[in-house]
């Protein structure tokens, strides 16, 4: 895989959205969790229970600004 190939999608708002991204060829799907500002699109068992729905090739990214 070429770096340019390396294309993550941030602010996955719930399982539906997830399963378009991946229909679409999006591998890495980004969760923002732990915001100082925002409120999260999801809460982190939202976040983990579509995670944990995921198969390689695709794969739940993490995005927090602890």
């Amino acid at each position: 895989m070429l770096e340019e190939d390396l294309i993550q999608i941030a602010g996955v708002i719930d399982a539906a959205e997830a399963q378009m991204l991946q229909q679409c060829g999006v591998r890495y799907l980004g969760f923002p969790l732990r915001l100082p500002v925002h409120r999260e699109d999801l809460t982190e068992e939202e976040a983990a229970a579509i995670i944990k729905s995921l198969a390689p090739p695709v794969f739940g990214v993490l995005i927090t600004y602890l």
